[in-house]
């Protein structure tokens, strides 16, 4: 099972040295997808459960990070601007663009 998904690309190898964020994330997906079971990854990767649970916990927070950064780069609600369309296109009605051009809009 873990060969196939190794040789995928999907997981990293069982000698990895060199534990990146990246890839205990990968592990990690797959022991709460359910793709691995926690027990098989624990004895594969050479971890112990509380490893793991840390693992898990550094993704729950980089990922976390990312939605705050996002929200924060996007602007706040009671402080966020409209945009102006850049284009003419962009100011068309969205059912105009998967109607012929005589179709009724009702």
């Amino acid at each position: 099972m873990f060969s196939a998904l190794i040789a995928k690309g999907l997981l990293p190898p069982s000698n990895t040295k060199r534990w990146i964020g990246k890839r205990k994330a990968l592990v990690v997906e797959a022991v709460v997808t359910g793709m691995i079971a926690l027990g098989d990854a624990c004895r594969f990767y050479n971890l112990t459960i509380e490893e793991f649970l840390g693992w898990r916990e550094e993704a729950r927070e980089h990922a976390s990070g990312i939605r705050r950064r996002r929200f924060e780069r996007d602007g706040e609600d009671s402080g966020r601007q409209e945009r102006e369309p850049s284009s003419p296109r962009l100011q068309e009605r969205p059912e105009s663009r998967h109607r012929g051009h005589d179709a009724p809009l009702c």
